[in-house]
């Protein structure tokens, strides 16, 4: 994909990426694109390690993603992971273990649907019994809003529950986390 110890693209990885650039725009979905590296050490132990050569070839993909027509709104996260995360787990020499992940994004993109408060209608709250609060304020934390998709079935979680309505970014990450968490006690 790249020549060793640079981050300039190969011709023949900038064909792979325009093949996959043909899927991206044909999905609504925003992208992540990661670096990763082997574990052999880059360099003589200077300020640039395999941490910076790793976000260096995900920025190198992702800019020519961009000049071949993927939009820069969808990219939402350019990351150098170095050898944290090897394909080749048992060899993290392997030169498999160089290479770029790009992620669609599931619950982003502009034709999502659950990001249209026009396209999704929200269920009655049901009322449950109250319950003696774990944390204050859980059971008003436990009534919230489900959300119905356009073919009028409930929105369904990993677990197969409900999901709650999403809140955007980032926080809303991290309240859904919270409400997995709540929802064991």
């Amino acid at each position: 994909m790249f020549q060793s110890g640079a981050s300039e693209l190969f011709v023949h990885t900038k064909k792979l990426l325009e093949v996959v650039t043909e899927i991206i725009k044909a999905l609504p979905q925003n992208l992540s694109i990661s670096g990763h590296m082997d574990s052999t050490k880059f360099g003589a132990g200077g300020d640039f390690s395999n941490w910076e050569l790793s976000a260096d070839r995900a920025n190198a993909a992702r800019r020519w993603l961009e000049q071949i027509g993927v939009p820069e709104s969808r990219i939402d996260r350019v990351v150098g992971k170095a050898a944290t995360e090897p394909l080749v787990k048992d060899n993290p020499t392997y030169p498999s273990n160089r290479r770029l992940s790009i992620v669609m994004l599931r619950g982003t993109g502009k034709d999502n649907l659950l990001n249209d408060p026009n396209k999704v209608k929200k269920a009655p709250v049901q009322e449950q019994p109250q319950k003696e609060e774990v944390l204050p304020g859980l059971n008003q934390f436990r009534q919230r809003e489900i959300i119905i998709m356009p073919d009028g079935n409930p929105a369904n979680n990993r677990n197969g529950s409900v999901a709650p309505a999403p809140a955007g970014g980032l926080t809303g990450l991290a309240l859904s986390l919270m409400r997995v968490c709540l929802s064991k006690i």
